[in-house]
């Protein structure tokens, strides 16, 4: 699944929400979009885009509030998702697959580094 951020969009807070992360909850319906990945074969190629500033530009353009601004999941249906060459898109979709991979890979380095410093005595 893909979550979109609907409060302040201009920060680029837009996801993948994997299997592997089941145990993570968002707080609120009405903070993100939530939309299912499972009847397309590039998920990943459609976070990308909506990062890039050709989707997320879109999202910005819908927004409205100054102090706390917002955008509706109706309005965010509404982002038109430019289409590749399947070819393309695959190499999009797999790029951008293992960029999160690695990033996984470098939280959790990072996370572990911090745990054995907390454990450990260096008395």
């Amino acid at each position: 699944d893909i979550l979109v951020s609907k409060v302040r969009t201009y920060r680029n807070a837009i996801t993948i929400f994997r299997e592997a992360e089941k145990g993570v909850v968002t707080a609120s319906k009405n903070a993100f979009a939530v939309y299912r990945t499972s009847d397309t074969a590039f998920p990943y190629y459609i976070v990308a885009f909506l990062r890039n500033p050709l989707g997320l530009n879109q999202i910005i353009m819908k927004q409205s509030g100054t102090t706390y601004p917002t955008v509706s999941s109706k309005d965010i249906d509404t982002v038109i998702i430019m289409e590749l060459e399947e070819f393309l898109m695959e190499k999009i979709n797999n790029m951008y697959a293992r960029y999160f991979l690695s990033k996984d890979a470098e939280d959790y380095a990072r996370k572990t580094i911090l745990d054995l410093l907390e454990t450990s005595n260096f008395d």
